[in-house]
């Protein structure tokens, strides 16, 4: 199963509602979730589910706004995400944290 949802500029309170779902979800293998400008806080509040998530094969965060608090919680995702594989975080605003990120075992 896969869904796509672009340029719809989630708030963290929607991202926070994305990631509960993430949590309850054991279907969703693909996530295109691009250009939505969840931003830091966004990004926070949809790690939680990420780490929780046990389906989630393949996600793409691109173009968000994505800075280096949001990237910590990601990272912080995937130390307990056993399903990620795929993570694209192209055109953000990351910082030197993503080199660590890179030496993850997800596909970057």
């Amino acid at each position: 199963v896969s869904t796509q949802s672009t340029g719809n500029h989630f708030g963290a309170e929607g991202c926070e509602a994305i990631g509960q779902a993430l949590i309850q979800n054991t279907s969703l293998k693909f996530l295109l979730f691009d250009g939505n400008g969840i931003r830091d806080k966004g990004a926070v509040e949809f790690s939680t589910g990420l780490a929780l998530n046990t389906s989630l094969e393949e996600l793409l965060l691109n173009e968000n706004g994505i800075g280096d608090e949001g990237l910590r919680a990601i990272s912080m995702a995937l130390m307990t995400n056993t399903t990620l594989k795929v993570l694209r975080l192209k055109k953000n605003q990351l910082g030197n944290r993503w080199q660590a990120v890179k030496r993850t075992r997800v596909e970057l």
